[in-house]
């Protein structure tokens, strides 16, 4: 009788880790932030912030995959900027979007390399 009852508390206990698991974002408080930025009257919902913090983490990782696949081609053993660069040309293609990627990409690192 003690071992049954002691492997259904295990299961018990098990169920209820299973449950309460919270979903992680990467980009969550990120997105908050900039939405506040640009109307502080408005409130997004966490769905909204998973659901848009799910579409930039693939982003993110295409982006990523593009720039491994350039990195092997290259056999270079650093990664520059034209590389990324040239990811964000054959994921966006080479239109409108592209051309906005590279100016704010450019801008940022313009930034970081000044502190």
């Amino acid at each position: 009788k003690m071992a049954t009852q002691n492997q259904k508390t295990a299961q018990d206990k098990s169920i209820k880790k299973t449950s309460t698991k919270k979903v992680k974002t990467n980009f969550g408080r990120y997105i908050a932030k900039i939405q506040k930025k640009a109307d502080s009257k408005i409130h997004i919902s966490v769905k909204a912030i998973q659901t848009i913090d799910g579409m930039v983490t693939q982003l993110v990782n295409s982006i990523s995959e593009i720039i491994g696949e350039l990195h092997r081609k290259n056999k270079k053993n650093t990664l520059s900027v034209e590389d990324v660069k040239a990811a964000l040309k054959l994921k966006c293609d080479d239109g409108e979007l592209s051309k906005h990627c590279i100016m704010e990409g450019s801008k940022a690192v313009m930034k970081f390399q000044k502190k």
